[in-house]
């Protein structure tokens, strides 16, 4: 916990990262915006972020799992397995050809 900040100021730089709406709407292939049902829970600015970009891309498809948080791939096999589908039939659906 003591070098987070060190972790996502420096190593990663997510501090001084933008992403409009404009640059989202440049987007133009099918997304899957996923949200753990329970993420806002542990960090209200997780739901904003999911609306804003379901507004913002233009090809934008919406996923909230629930009983699940931010590392929903993680939580529980039911949750994966959830998940897994989900992607499964985004990508089936939105597949070239």
């Amino acid at each position: 916990m003591a070098d987070a900040p060190t972790t996502f100021e420096l190593d990663i730089g997510l501090t001084n990262w933008t992403f409009d709406k404009g640059q989202a709407q440049r987007i133009s292939q099918p997304a899957l915006v996923v949200l753990g049902g329970d993420s806002p829970k542990l960090l209200p600015h997780f739901e904003e972020t999911y609306r804003q970009l379901l507004d913002s891309l233009p090809h934008a498809d919406g996923l909230v799992v629930p009983g699940a948080t931010h590392l929903l791939q993680l939580e529980s096999a039911e949750i994966s397995a959830t998940l897994a589908r989900a992607l499964a039939e985004f990508f089936a659906r939105d597949a070239p050809g």
